[in-house]
């Protein structure tokens, strides 16, 4: 076999020319729904898990604080990463039990953060992906922000 044979062999015969070109275009597309898919799958479970730490916090400051302490709902939903980006932001609720203690007879406080949704990036999820309820329950702390007479830290 000569040298000039082998080298026609390997060229792409002339009804093959462009294949390549059509094979990329066709995956192409599924290449970049991954990606996508991915990077919104990334973001949720960031979003899900700033979320439980908001609630978590939520949950910390309503044992240790004024049991109406108005900052608590400010505080937890500053620690939600991207709040910005979601879609519909978080409704925080905190439940008492028993239903409508004082701070002398409650035993549990429940904060939750439910309702938000982020926006995703891949078009095809339509307009938001919806975040799971983040729960957090504590039992009674001091319920106070007033430590033996000085302002409690953690309420400042």
């Amino acid at each position: 076999m000569t040298p000039l044979r082998s080298q026609r062999a390997c060229r792409p015969k002339r009804r093959e020319r462009g294949a390549a070109a059509l094979e990329w275009a066709l995956v192409l597309p599924l290449l970049v729904a991954m990606v996508l898919g991915m990077v919104d799958l990334g973001r949720w479970l960031a979003a899900a898990g700033s979320l439980h730490e908001a609630a978590r916090m939520g949950a910390r400051l309503a044992v240790v604080c004024d049991l109406d302490d108005p900052q608590v709902n400010s505080r937890a939903l500053a620690r939600v990463v991207g709040l910005h980006a979601l879609a519909q932001p978080p409704t925080l609720t905190v439940a008492r039990e028993p239903a409508g203690c004082s701070p002398s007879n409650c035993q549990r406080l429940r904060v939750s953060l439910s309702g938000a949704a982020l926006q995703g990036v891949m078009p095809a999820w339509g307009s938001s992906l919806p975040l799971p309820a983040a729960v957090v329950e504590l039992p009674r702390e001091s319920l106070s922000s007033q430590l033996q007479g000085r302002n409690n830290p953690s309420c400042l």
